[in-house]
């Protein structure tokens, strides 16, 4: 009775790593900013193109909003609802100078809920909701 106890306990342990090893691969990890995120966004209050001072600017490895200049290391995404959850990881500087590689590091979330409609904030806490701009 030992052995079937051992070998249930087994399999559970079994099934318990197969389902946390695919739930690690389903988050991606890019080089860069993917293409949904790049552009300028604007508070969803304002109309567009946006007032200047609250105004974020998002390149393939950069990101700029109104108080910091970053460089963006790598980007996580992660599925969510709705839409799909961007962590961008970045050293930032402050603006008119180019991030250092000793440049705070941060992170910021971009939650794209719609192809040009998202929340953005450094936690799920403080999040706002933007969008972007043709």
């Amino acid at each position: 009775m030992r052995a079937g106890i051992r070998l249930i306990v087994a399999g559970l342990a079994l099934s318990g790593a197969v389902l946390t090893g695919t739930a690690a691969r389903a988050d991606v990890r890019h080089a860069q900013v993917p293409e949904a995120l790049r552009g300028s966004w604007a508070p969803a209050a304002e109309a567009c193109p946006g007032s200047p001072a609250a105004r974020l600017l998002v390149g393939a490895q950069t990101y700029q909003s109104p108080d910091a200049a970053c460089a963006v290391d790598w980007v996580e995404e992660r599925g969510g609802t709705p839409g799909v959850i961007y962590s961008l990881h970045m050293r930032c500087g402050a603006l008119g100078t180019a991030p250092a590689a000793t440049a705070a590091t941060t992170n910021l979330i971009l939650w794209l809920k719609a192809p040009d409609d998202g929340a953005v904030g450094p936690s799920f806490e403080r999040l706002v909701s933007y969008r972007r701009c043709p």
